[in-house]
C-alpha cells in the first residue's frame, strides 16, 4: 500500500476521480536545496511565489521538526485557522479521515501562513506516526490563484516529465512518483477551480503544490505538537 498522509490525499481525490491521463517515466531526481535556502528564478516562480516558497522549504522532508524549524527561519507565521476558511476546512477533512482509521496512526498537522509581495499563501507540515508506516508531507497552498499554472511553466519548473497528469472537472494536477526531487516519494502539484464539480467534495480552491516522504513506523522522528494561537 502507498503510504500517504491524509492531508494529500485530500487533493489528490480530485485527481482519482477522474480518468488519469499521460504517464511518462520519472527523469533523474536532481539534488535537493537545504530547507529554506532561496530557491533559483524558475518561470514557475515568477508566475506564482508559491513555487519559489515551496523550493525553499519542502525539500528536506528527513526530520519533521527540522522542518518547522525551518518554516519559521523561513518567514512563516504558525497560526490556527478559523474553522470556516479554506484550509481549516482541509486540515478538518484529514482529521476526520485519521479518526476514521485509526490504527494508521497518530496525524499532526501544524499550519503556517506568509504574505509575499502581497500574495497571502498558506503552507502545512504534517507528520503521521505510530502506525505501520511514517510519512511527513509539505504543502504550500495559494486559495486565490484563479489559474493553474501552464504546462510548460510546470515542465520548465521541473525539467523532469511528470508519473501522470490530468486536466478534467476544472482539476488540474501533475504528479511525480516518485519525486523529482531527491529522497521525496511523491510530489504533485494541483489546482481546483472555483466552478470546479470537484468543489463539492473538496474544501479548497486554488493551487496546492505539495511533497511526501514515506517510511517505517519508526523511521521518523515524532513531531513536537504544534503551536495554537
Amino acid at each position: 500500500m502507498k503510504s500517504r498522509i491524509a492531508a494529500v490525499a485530500i487533493l489528490l481525490a480530485a485527481t482519482a476521480a477522474c480518468n488519469r491521463g499521460e504517464s511518462a517515466n520519472n527523469a533523474a531526481a536532481p539534488a535537493p536545496q537545504a530547507n529554506g535556502e532561496a530557491a533559483a528564478a524558475t518561470p514557475a516562480a515568477a508566475d506564482n511565489p508559491a513555487f519559489a516558497e515551496y523550493d525553499r522549504l519542502c525539500t528536506d522532508l528527513s526530520d519533521v521538526n527540522a522542518l518547522n524549524a525551518a518554516a519559521a527561519a523561513a518567514g512563516w507565521e504558525r497560526f490556527s485557522p478559523e474553522a470556516q476558511s479554506p484550509l481549516g476546512q482541509l486540515l478538518a477533512l484529514a482529521d476526520s479521515v485519521t479518526r476514521g482509521a485509526p490504527e494508521a496512526g497518530t496525524l499532526v498537522n501544524t499550519a503556517y501562513r506568509k504574505t509575499v509581495n502581497g500574495r497571502e499563501l498558506h503552507a502545512v507540515v504534517s507528520s503521521l506516526t505510530g502506525g505501520p508506516l511514517s510519512a511527513t508531507e509539505c504543502r504550500v497552498y495559494d486559495f486565490a490563484a484563479a489559474a493553474p499554472p501552464s504546462a510548460e511553466t510546470i515542465a520548465a519548473w521541473t525539467s523532469a516529465p511528470t508519473t501522470s497528469s490530468n486536466n478534467q472537472m476544472g482539476v488540474t494536477s501533475w504528479e511525480w512518483s516518485p519525486g523529482f526531487r531527491s529522497g521525496l516519494d511523491q510530489q504533485t502539484v494541483v489546482h481546483i477551480a472555483a466552478d470546479s464539480p470537484m468543489r463539492r467534495q473538496i474544501p479548497a480552491i486554488g493551487l496546492g503544490i505539495t511533497a511526501t516522504k514515506s517510511g517505517a513506523g519508526s523511521a521518523q522522528s515524532q513531531p513536537a505538537e504544534p503551536e495554537t494561537k
